[in-house]
């Protein structure tokens, strides 16, 4: 697997301003939703070549993040208007519909992919206790049931993701 030109020219230029930027990555990730880990996971996809496992990985991970995401409207209306008000307009559409857009051509996900997806979505709950309200900052709090209910989701969204894939006409990995 090799890096794409961009990237590895990203990588060679060493700036002193690389190593502060790290820094703060490293802080920021502490604190960060699962949604931009998966983002993340994008990006690398991306820049080592768009590998077809990675990217079934991803698809059932996308699956498992919107899923969840979405069923937040039926048990926590207010809390999801608490997210909205912390981040730029418009970036939590943006988040959770590119990797669709951009993963709509790899291959169809097996069991494997999906429990890969879901042991790091939960391997990041588990960091953080499994509290949402925690990481997410949420007012009104979710009750500990709504939680349990979204992570049941999460885990729904990963493996419907392997399981119930359709591929289209003209998809160049049809079988």
């Amino acid at each position: 697997m090799e890096l794409r030109p961009v990237v590895k020219a990203m990588l060679e230029l060493q700036l002193p301003t690389v190593h502060a930027c790290w820094r703060a990555t490293i802080a920021y990730i502490q604190a960060a939703g699962y949604t931009q880990f998966n983002t993340a996971g994008l990006i690398l996809w991306y820049a080592f070549g768009c590998p077809p496992t990675l990217g079934t990985v991803l698809w059932c991970n996308s699956c498992g993040v919107v899923f969840s995401y979405e069923m937040t409207r039926l048990v926590g209306k207010e809390s999801i208007y608490c997210v909205k008000r912390q981040i730029p307009p418009y970036s939590d559409v943006i988040l959770h519909i590119a990797p669709f857009i951009l993963l709509r051509h790899v291959p169809s996900g097996q069991l494997i992919h999906a429990l890969i997806s879901a042991t790091a979505h939960f391997l990041w709950a588990a960091a953080h206790d499994f509290d949402l309200n925690i990481v997410y900052a949420l007012e009104p709090k979710l009750s500990t049931a709504s939680m349990c209910f979204l992570w049941l989701c999460a885990l729904i969204g990963h493996i419907a993701a392997a399981v119930c894939r359709f591929e289209g006409p003209n998809d160049s990995f049809s079988k």
